[in-house]
């Protein structure tokens, strides 16, 4: 039986993952391309569902990497719009979308252990929902408010320390909210942003595979210096972690997921989960790691212990954010 990996076929995290997935069990991986190009022709019917030649039903698990929920609503039209010309293209997207949803479903239907099917996406796509079902489960999760209202954003900051901030759904980091921010993003016109009180300890982003962690990670703000130094992880094992993590895969029924959390002793603070794991944003050395012990958890090989690191690893960036503050600050000296 293969392994079915489904992504964009571009998508480097899958092309890693392949290549890892390939050296441990040649010719295992059967590559699917998201994106549904002509070269990739799939059919779904009530007796079968194949996806470029695949009988996707005998496949031994599915990998679905660089898919994202996104809300099919179709916007109203204005009074003086034609519908059949400006709505085309978003049309055809939502259609694609439509079908590779229920594309998705039909595997867990199907009996396919899929990580993870659109069900997980939709779970975590509502950020506010998702943190008040894991509160109700018992699960730790800090003090937050998602609104675009002035008032009740300075009475949620009253008496607090230090508050973050970061869109209400999508892929995002928490960052520091400050006046500047506060006066940029609250607004009864813009959408409601999430903030969060903030808890003692560094933020640590956890891979869970079936509920168990493969790399634990913490995480450190880039300084701008100087000297400057870029945004940086560390591997850390933090057993105390285990059982709150678990719990909340188990809750979200994610089979691969990332966690953000918070440890303060004992506690387990959470404050994000992604049904999509994005393997970009760590240091090349942990990209490696995670890339081949989630490439044996696939193939039921031994998956490596945790190898905390004695150093910080740095995430490159393009460029500097010295740099950049520089030509933001030339920029700004002209018009001023």
């Amino acid at each position: 039986m293969t392994i079915g990996l489904i992504a964009p076929a571009r998508h480097r995290g899958a092309q890693r993952l392949q290549r890892a997935l390939e050296a441990l069990e040649p010719g295992c991986v059967a590559r699917l391309d998201l994106d549904l190009s002509s070269e990739s022709p799939t059919h779904l019917d009530a007796r079968r569902a194949s996806w470029n030649g695949v009988d996707l039903a005998a496949l031994r698990c599915a990998v679905v990497m660089g898919f994202s929920y996104c809300d099919p609503v179709i916007p109203s039209p204005g009074l003086n719009q034609d519908w059949t010309v400006w709505r085309y293209d978003y049309l055809a997207e939502q259609q694609t979308y439509s079908y590779l949803h229920s594309l998705l479903l039909d595997l867990a239907r199907r009996g396919v252990r899929t990580f993870n099917d659109p069900n997980v996406h939709m779970a975590c796509f509502a950020r506010t929902a998702l943190f008040e079902r894991l509160r109700e489960a018992g699960l730790r999760v800090p003090e937050m408010l998602c609104t675009n209202r002035l008032d009740m954003v300075n009475a949620f900051r009253d008496g607090k320390e230090t508050v973050v901030w970061r869109p209400a759904s999508g892929r995002a980091i928490w960052q520091l909210f400050l006046d500047a921010q506060r006066d940029a993003l609250v607004a009864l016109e813009k959408p409601p942003i999430l903030l969060a009180d903030t808890r003692p300890g560094q933020l640590t982003r956890g891979y869970l595979f079936e509920g168990k962690p493969l790399l634990l990670a913490t995480y450190r703000y880039p300084d701008p210096g100087p000297p400057e130094r870029l945004e940086s992880y560390m591997e850390v094992a933090c057993p105390q972690a285990h059982a709150a993590l678990a719990r909340a895969a188990e809750l979200v029924q994610g089979r691969w997921l990332e966690v953000q959390f918070v440890q303060a002793g004992d506690e387990t603070w959470i404050f994000d989960l992604e049904a999509d794991p994005d393997l970009e944003a760590l240091p090349a050395e942990l990209q490696a790691r995670l890339t081949e012990r989630l490439a044996a958890a696939l193939t039921g090989h031994p998956v490596a212990e945790p190898t905390p690191d004695a150093e910080p690893l740095e995430r490159p960036t393009m460029f500097l954010r010295r740099m950049l503050r520089i030509l933001f600050e030339f920029e700004e000296s002209k018009y001023s």
